[in-house]
């Protein structure tokens, strides 16, 4: 239960509580709060709302991300002690909930479609974004356990692992870059994000746009982003460029403040970010080949640049009236490839080092997936000689010479061992008459076939495979 219905219960009461919220400062009955909760909770998930045959496509990212991450962790708590065949009882849950939650909200607007203003939205894009939500939490959730499997079983070249690996992260420095330059646009433009405040008209008001533009800062993040790499993103007619921005009136969102009002002289200077992301690209990459460097910054630039273009898809959307709102997404792709491919190249070239690799770490020349020491340790048992064993093996008894290649007589099958006084007797204290009667007809038997008695030695602990082996060659 807890699974299934942990997170979607609690994001339904925070949703209920900020529901309630707005309809009392809006001097609205709660008549209507169960229609409220169930539009808030797809919107969460990414499902386009329609009020009055207007669509708002562009959603915040936070709730979204949060209801991922919750997902996730509840995931990772209960799966940590399970195996992973029994794991498909939990996954099942995972999904189970949040996709009930999504239908009997589906129903409630549905019913209330008739007498409010809200359009119930696609059953069917409806229960996609669900467990398109849910499924990633839960992906993130068992790539510790699962991701190694898959990548052996696709035969994944490590090196190209790490390379997408580095990939993200140069795009995370990207988006780190982005956070820094809204949060200073955010202090250089406080009069006009102060003014947007002041359509709030009354403390909860104020409260409320607070509440929405922290929700949408990944959205003005990601679209910052784009533009950081030479994209332009919009929000209706307000164009953000570095080289030709366009103003306009926006919704009054204070996070919307960061948008240019004009071009500025230092707005080119911003492409230092994504050049930082670039030559700390190129430097990953130390420790290999020229060939093999260029190759992992050119996979880590295409695995950025995917990232970049979901980022981008899910960042924007449409603006109602005023059209749509995100960044150039095909621009924003193909100008992160270009940045981090054609500088990272450019810095592993200049600035790249050839080098011993760090030990146990791939390499591209490498044939397996094995370390180098580990490849070389086994070349070269290939390549040694086995060691003769009559070159180890000492005479261990006195009297005996070390050139007689028949070896001790005890361990011969000669008339010699057939005497009395060379065969060793048996302890009768520790081999009772009834083992000697069992055994004494296997014995007869190999009189008649050998013609003469067999081997008798003492049982000695000590007797190691060496000893073994000679006895058998002398035997043969």
């Amino acid at each position: 239960m807890t699974v299934a219905f942990g997170v979607p219960v609690t994001a339904l009461v925070i949703l209920a509580v900020f529901g309630a919220v707005v309809l009392l400062a809006a001097h609205e009955g709660l008549g209507s709060l169960a229609s409220v909760v169930s539009g808030m909770w797809l919107a969460s998930h990414q499902v386009p709302v329609s009020i009055t045959e207007v669509t708002i496509g562009i959603l915040p990212l936070a709730p979204t991300l949060l209801l991922a991450a919750g997902t996730a962790r509840t995931v990772r708590r209960h799966s940590a002690e399970r195996a992973n065949q029994d794991l498909l009882p939990l996954l099942i849950s995972a999904l189970g909930g949040p996709l009930l939650i999504t239908a009997v909200s589906l129903a409630v607007l549905m019913d209330a479609a008739s007498t409010d203003p809200v359009q119930s939205p696609n059953a069917l894009l409806s229960f996609g974004w669900t467990v398109a939500v849910h499924g990633i939490g839960i992906a993130f959730a068992l790539a510790p356990r699962w991701f190694g499997l898959l990548v052996r079983r696709l035969h994944i070249a490590p090196d190209a692992i790490r390379a997408m690996r580095s990939g993200a992260l140069a795009f995370g420095i990207v988006l780190g870059g982005a956070a820094i330059v809204v949060v200073i646009r955010l202090v250089l433009r406080f009069s006009t994000a102060r003014e947007m405040f002041g359509t709030g008209n009354s403390a909860l008001g104020y409260l409320g746009l607070l509440v929405l533009s922290l929700l949408y800062l990944p959205n003005i993040v990601i679209g910052t982003a784009g533009v950081l790499v030479g994209a332009n993103a919009h929000v209706g007619p307000v164009t953000a460029d570095l080289f030709n921005p366009h103003a306009g009136q926006v919704p009054p969102l204070p996070i919307l403040s960061v948008l240019p009002a004009g071009s500025a002289v230092y707005a080119p200077l911003l492409f230092v970010v994504a050049l930082v992301a670039a030559v700390w690209l190129g430097r990953e990459a130390d420790g290999w080949s020229l060939g093999a460097r260029v190759r992992a910054v050119l996979i880590a630039a295409g695995a950025a640049a995917t990232l970049m273009v979901l980022a981008a898809v899910l960042a924007g959307g449409e603006l109602g009236v005023l059209g749509t709102a995100g960044v150039n997404i095909p621009a924003a792709g193909v100008f992160m490839f270009c940045w981090l491919g054609a500088g990272g190249t450019l810095a592993t070239v200049v600035l790249g080092r050839d080098g011993v690799r760090p030990r146990g770490a791939p390499s591209w020349e490498d044939e397996t997936s094995l370390p180098r020491p580990a490849v070389d340790e086994i070349e070269d048992a290939a390549q040694s000689p086995e060691p003769a064993f009559e070159d180890e093996v000492e005479p261990e008894f006195a009297g005996e010479d070390p050139a007689d290649s028949t070896g001790p007589a005890y361990l011969t099958g000669s008339a010699q061992a057939t005497e009395p006084d060379s065969a060793v007797e048996v302890d009768e204290e520790v081999v009772t008459e009834p083992f000697d009667r069992a055994d004494e007809a296997p014995r007869e038997s190999a009189e008649r076939q050998t013609g003469s008695a067999p081997i008798d030695f003492d049982i000695d602990e000590d007797i190691d495979d060496a000893d073994i082996d000679l006895i058998l060659r002398n035997k043969n």
